[in-house]
């Protein structure tokens, strides 16, 4: 992970975030993966990062749209 400009070859990086929302959310980074600069959220399931993937700087990545589901369905009223 590269959080630092000097680090960066394209100069203009913010620093790495990585954060899940729920206590099964996971997010996984195979071998040889990187990322410089950017943001990675899991809210409800897993992402999984590739062997050998390198993330471009300030790249957001998300597995929901932070949306409801409409119409609710009838388990949302319970």
């Amino acid at each position: 992970m590269i959080s630092s400009s000097w680090r960066s070859s394209t100069g203009n990086c913010t620093n790495c975030k990585i954060r899940t929302y729920n206590a099964t959310s996971q997010i996984e980074f195979k071998a040889g993966s990187g990322m410089t600069g950017g943001v990675i959220i899991a809210r409800s399931k897993k992402i999984t990062i590739g062997e050998r993937c390198m993330l471009a700087p300030n790249v957001t990545i998300m597995d929901s749209d932070w949306h409801s589901v409409w119409p609710l369905s009838y388990r949302d009223w319970e």
